[in-house]
């Protein structure tokens, strides 16, 4: 965890870390919490929100599959056999 262990963790190349410290929640981070003042802590929360705010990385569904060629729920539903166990219903815990 960064925040006990800073010196096991390499900023620069970690893909995703867990940190945990009152106040470090990186979208609310004003740097007025406390013990927010650490070097670590400013660094991460300047990559979080370099990674947020790439636009690269935004979800761009312009070259999703035209909708003439995805199957329907109901052509998907029909292709599959009837279970061979029936449902019953069991009696509510309550």
């Amino acid at each position: 965890m960064l925040w006990r262990h800073p010196e096991n963790v390499e900023v620069e190349r970690v893909k995703v870390v867990h940190y945990c410290a009152a106040g470090s929640k990186p979208w609310r981070y004003t740097g007025k919490e406390a013990n927010m003042d650490r070097e670590d802590i400013k660094k991460l929360v300047a990559r979080w929100w370099e990674i947020y705010n790439n636009e690269s990385l935004d979800f761009n569904g312009e070259n999703s599959v035209p909708e003439e060629e995805t199957l329907s729920t109901s052509s998907i539903l029909s292709s599959t056999p009837e279970p061979a166990i029936s449902y019953i219903p069991a009696p509510s815990a309550a």
